[in-house]
């Protein structure tokens, strides 16, 4: 009876699955809705994705350079001061973050301030005061360079928003429609980057049963593949209790990078042992 009521109880205490909703804006940004009314909050994260031409040979840092200059706080509507006075006043948390594939904002509000949120993430795309002061000479590229650089990344149709928390779907279009409808980018075609390897799933087996390690001290076994089926199984239940968790997924599903389950169940052990070249291999 007492294991009965345990189970119970926690049944109750977790969260219920947030609802999945998919649409795209006419100036090809992609939008993942995960509608979830438990607590007055709204999360967002903006994900743009980096091609091998965003870090040139002669500014491989370029990304990180105009981050930097986002990181400021300055466009039209407020000076970097005020910009970041109002953030602290709302209790806004925007950042911003780069790596070697992608730039990615992040915003944590209240629902009653998701207007004001996602339109001060607007302000910093698509109105940013812009000083050639601040661009260095030495910088490996010229400022117009970086100017058409900078039109040619921060372009909607290489972006994936994901939204989560108090916000239903007809809200959801209102607001990104009315913060990002507007925004439009250089129609500079994007190389295509090369099919990932190993797969996803591969790599969330390998991730599960010998984490950051390099590669495996022994051949797997079938007893492995069989664990990391099953944890990975475990784990994806887990995505209920982390709103974090459930929007990286929901973004790599849209990137079409998260492993799915018909694909794992496929794979056999001489898959998940196999040696992959390393990059750039002939």
């Amino acid at each position: 009876m007492r294991a009965l009521l345990l189970a119970l109880m926690a049944f109750l205490l977790v969260p219920a699955r947030a609802q999945v909703h998919r649409f795209s804006l006419g100036n090809g940004l992609r939008v993942v809705l995960l509608e979830a009314h438990e607590r007055p909050l709204v999360r967002a994260r903006l994900h743009l994705s980096l091609g091998g031409e965003d870090r040139p040979k002669a500014c491989p840092d370029l990304p990180e350079r105009i981050q930097a200059q986002m990181d400021r706080g300055e466009c039209a509507s407020h000076t970097g001061p005020e910009f970041k006075r109002i953030l602290a006043n709302r209790g806004i948390e925007l950042t911003g973050t780069t790596t070697a594939d992608a730039m990615d904002w992040r915003i944590l509000a209240r629902s009653r301030d998701q207007d004001e949120a996602l339109g001060l993430l607007a302000d910093l795309l698509l109105r940013p005061v812009l000083d050639p002061l601040s661009w260095p000479k030495s910088g490996g590229i010229s400022w117009d360079q970086m100017l058409a650089s900078r039109s040619r990344i921060l372009n909607p149709r290489l972006g994936v928003l994901v939204l989560h928390g108090d916000l239903g779907l007809e809200q959801a279009k209102r607001l990104v429609l009315l913060s990002l409808g507007t925004w439009s980018g250089a129609a500079a075609a994007r190389t295509t980057p090369a099919p990932a390897s190993p797969s996803p799933e591969i790599r969330a087996l390998r991730g599960l049963l010998q984490g950051e390690e390099a590669g495996p001290a022994r051949p797997f076994l079938q007893s492995d593949l069989n664990l990391a089926r099953s944890a990975w199984l475990g784990r994806q239940t887990l995505l209920t209790l982390e709103p974090e968790a459930q929007m990286g997924q929901a973004l790599e599903e849209a990137l079409g990078r998260a492993p799915r389950w018909e694909r794992m169940v496929a794979l056999t052990l001489d898959d998940l042992n196999r040696q992959e070249p390393p990059p750039n291999h002939p």
